[in-house]
């Protein structure tokens, strides 16, 4: 391993570190609504629920998200291990259902050609499925489950 790659992942490490610690606080102030969404994984080894701010984009039936830490992030693993996981988007929460990774070329048709630069180191995204049937409720009448007061993993 070269010392810029050493160099690259310390750097990482500290920007998930302060973006769990500073930046998703924030950000889910405002999550939910336009291209962001904030996913709701149960965790696979504590079962205490999380509320994670994510950048969403709808695609056939479902949406794509970028990771762009990888698909070692708490909230992705979590979301893989439990098989779904909860979705607040545009003001309803959606039971979200086969969670599965895509690489680039399969993920970045859903975004707008404005995000692209955005997305230019991302290799990895996460494509999840909307449960058929009617499972959206408003995040406002109850539907958050229980995940409104938890950190951010």
């Amino acid at each position: 391993m070269t010392t810029e790659n050493t160099i690259r992942e310390r750097f990482v490490n500290w920007l998930r570190h302060f973006n769990r610690r500073v930046t998703n606080p924030i950000m889910l102030t405002f999550a939910g609504r336009r291209i962001y969404a904030v996913v709701l994984p149960v965790g696979r080894k504590s079962g205490r629920p999380y509320r994670t701010p994510v950048l969403a984009m709808p695609w056939n039936q479902g949406v794509i998200i970028p990771l762009p830490y990888g698909q070692g992030t708490d909230w992705c693993q979590n979301a893989l291990a439990a098989r779904g996981c909860h979705l607040e988007w545009s003001g309803r929460e959606y039971v979200m259902v086969a969670p599965r990774l895509v690489g680039r070329e399969s993920a970045m048709g859903a975004f707008p050609g404005w995000l692209h630069a955005l997305l230019r180191h991302t290799h990895e995204f996460m494509r999840l499925d909307f449960l058929p049937g009617p499972t959206a409720s408003s995040a406002s009448d109850g539907g958050n489950r229980g995940h409104s007061h938890h950190g951010t993993k």
